[in-house]
This record gives structure tokens, sequence and C-alpha cells, in this order.
């Protein structure tokens, strides 16, 4: 856990400044020659239908856009990021309070639709800041989020396998990791199957 901590404390740094160095940057004048020098590599974007998106979403005070669909995006991230946090909240008392009356492994509540209701939740709370401040840098810092939540998650299930046993691997076959078990099944296969 002391290791944990002090791979934690640096990378929450590096994720501070790293915001702070990008709203420096936009107030200075090197914004203005960021703009000026790769607006025409920035522009080629505009050239396909496929990515014209892409300016307006990723950089809304560099451009204007006639989508309703981005015009009316914004309007979603605080719903998302209050939904994510109530997910995340609800997450947390349900551990916690299980911790505290020492009940072994959480298997009901959110917990009986999903394994990790919490990185959901925070996953939920990523694409509610990535609407609402849509920057590249963002993207990236989500992304690399949802990587580390997986791994962690995979970590976690593995000391739960060993302390629970094969009760949590029934747990695991009944309930998806991060969203309901059958939600995909319901859904039509993308790829063909095999030998098809």
């Amino acid at each position: 856990m002391a290791n944990l901590k002090k791979a934690f404390v640096p990378a929450v740094w590096i994720f501070y400044l790293a915001i702070v160095f990008e709203i420096l940057y936009m107030i200075s004048p090197f914004a203005l020659y960021y703009y000026s020098a790769y607006g025409s590599w920035l522009n080629l974007f505009r050239r396909s239908s496929w990515t014209a998106w892409l300016t307006g979403f990723f950089l809304p005070h560099f451009s204007l856009t006639s989508s309703r669909v981005l015009n009316w995006l914004p309007e979603l991230s605080d719903p998302l990021v209050l939904v994510g946090a109530a997910v995340f909240f609800l997450g947390f008392v349900q551990i916690y309070w299980a911790k505290i009356r020492r009940r072994g492994a959480v298997t009901r509540g959110l917990y009986a639709v999903i394994r990790h209701p919490q990185y959901l939740g925070l996953a939920i709370v990523g694409i509610g800041t990535l609407i609402h401040w849509p920057r590249f840098l963002v993207l990236v810092m989500f992304v690399t989020m949802l990587f580390l939540y997986y791994f962690l998650a995979r970590w976690e299930e593995e000391r739960c396998l060993q302390k629970f046993g094969e009760s949590y691997r029934a747990y695991q076959e009944r309930t998806g990791m991060f969203f309901p078990g059958g939600l995909f099944k319901r859904l039509p296969p993308l790829l063909p199957s095999a030998g098809g």
C-alpha cells in the first residue's frame, strides 16, 4: 500500500500541473502562436464530414459550429457529472458499510447489477468533464484513467477470488464488470461468428 501511495502522489501532482499549464497556456500569447502556426493543420479536419466535428468539439473557443448536436452537448455535462458522482457515492457507501459491519463481499444493491459501480461512476464523471471542458489533454487523461481503472479492477478481482473463492467466481459469472451482465448479450453481434 505504501508503494501505491508513493506512485499515486506524483501522479496527482502531474495531473494538477498539466491542468494548470493548459489554463496558463491558453491565456498566454503562446496560444496565438499555436493557432496561427497550426491553424492550417487544424482546418484539415474541416474538409471531411467525418472529422469536421472534432474542431467544433475539442476547440469550441476556436471555432463556431452550426451543429445542433454540438451546441446541445454541453447541456449534458452537469447531469452526467451528478449521475456519475451519485453512482460513485452509492457504491462507496455500500462498500464501507459492509466493511464496518464485517459482512464480506458486497453483492447487493448496485453490486448486484455490476461488479465495479464506483469505477463506472468515475467514468461517467469523466465523460461529463470531457463534455464540459473539451480539450485533447482531458481526452488523453480520460482514456488513461479508463485503462488504469480497468487494470485496478482486474487486480481487485484477483484478490477477491483469493479471499472469497468459488462464491466470488459465481458472482463474476452472473454480474457484468462495468455494465449489466446481459446488456451486450441482447445486442446483435457486430462481428460475424468464426468460420461464418
